[in-house]
């Protein structure tokens, strides 16, 4: 592994969104270049040299080769999906699958891109009875009828059967839920924050797995400068948080909610579009999803600097500081 930055240029594809942005401010602030894609840059710090924006669609197959051509990065990091597909699935599926596609197939015909790193998420799991305490790498792909999570094991097992150039080392990332001060999203947090009580669901203790936005940076830090790490990586913290420990922070009781009424709610909301959830999230909740950082952990001997408790409780703390929740 080699600390040099000088030989790294960094193509973040969905550079202007959550993950996206505090990454390219990081990645600057380290001394690299970063070339953000996305389509509006007000989270990025433009001010600074090494930071640039381009205005593009990953949908947009012939533009993203265009931009490669120009840009000539040596690492992409692909980040561009939609977080709640289930309203329109079809430009969800042009987003997440044939996104991915183009930004792949874009870098695989840029002979200046060593590494493609691709962000997906432990959602591809599924939310089963039978889920193992720590899940890892090796376990299957079940996601049930979640589109999020469908939508990326399909963009996944692509990209598994792809050839591609033996001086292009291919990294996928699954990381669960991801929160932090600076996110403004109706994410995780924010969906906590207003509901009436933090549900408990079915005979399993209702368990989260949320990994601070600095601890991303951190690791993602050590996987930059990484030349030979290649294959798929739990992105997660190695702990969890129970809805009691839920409810604490945010200062709400803990209803129990038997799996089958939660089902019924959550179909109810969605059809009638009251809040971002869909039928097929309450399977997300009943049954956790809790997956194991051992192997991208121990490839650098990481220390994390927030539990997940640590993690959820400075978000709630500054996002309401901030009024963003």
């Amino acid at each position: 592994m080699g600390d040099a930055v000088a030989d790294r240029k960094i193509l973040i594809a969905g550079g202007t969104g959550f993950i996206g942005s505090f990454l390219s401010n990081h990645f600057t602030a380290q001394g690299l270049a970063v070339v953000a894609l996305g389509r509006n840059p007000k989270r990025l710090r433009l001010e600074r040299p090494n930071l640039s924006f381009r205005k593009c669609d990953v949908r947009d197959r012939a533009g993203l080769e265009t931009i490669f051509r120009q840009e000539k990065p040596t690492h992409v990091l692909h980040l561009a999906f939609l977080v709640f597909p289930d309203h329109d699935p079809e430009a969800a599926y042009q987003v997440d699958v044939v996104g991915s596609q183009n930004v792949f197939e874009a870098a695989k015909a840029t002979a200046s891109v060593r590494r493609f790193m691709l962000f997906r998420s432990t959602r591809v799991y599924g939310g089963h009875a039978d889920n193992p305490e720590w899940l890892t790498e090796e376990d299957p792909m079940r996601p049930r009828d979640y589109l999020y999570a469908v939508n990326k094991k399909i963009v996944e097992q692509w990209i598994d059967g792809r050839t591609t150039r033996k001086s292009m080392r291919r990294v996928i990332l699954r990381p669960c839920a991801i929160v932090g001060p600076t996110d403004v999203n109706h994410g995780t947090v924010y969906r906590l924050e207003h509901l009436p009580a933090v549900p408990r669901v079915g005979k399993k203790c209702t368990a989260v797995q949320c990994v601070h936005e600095e601890d991303v940076m951190g690791l993602m830090d050590h996987v930059i400068r990484d030349e030979q790490i290649a294959g798929t990586f739990n992105l997660c913290v190695d702990t969890r948080l129970s809805a009691q420990e839920i409810g604490r922070v945010l200062g709400k009781p803990v209803w129990y909610i038997p799996v089958p009424l939660l089902r019924v709610t959550f179909w109810l909301v969605h059809k009638l579009r009251l809040a971002k959830f869909s039928p097929a999230q309450a399977n997300l909740v009943a049954y956790p999803i809790i997956a194991t950082p051992a192997k991208l952990v121990g490839r650098y001997g990481y220390a994390f600097k927030y539990s997940a408790a640590e993690a959820f409780a400075d978000t709630v703390r500054k996002r309401r500081r901030r009024g963003t929740l």
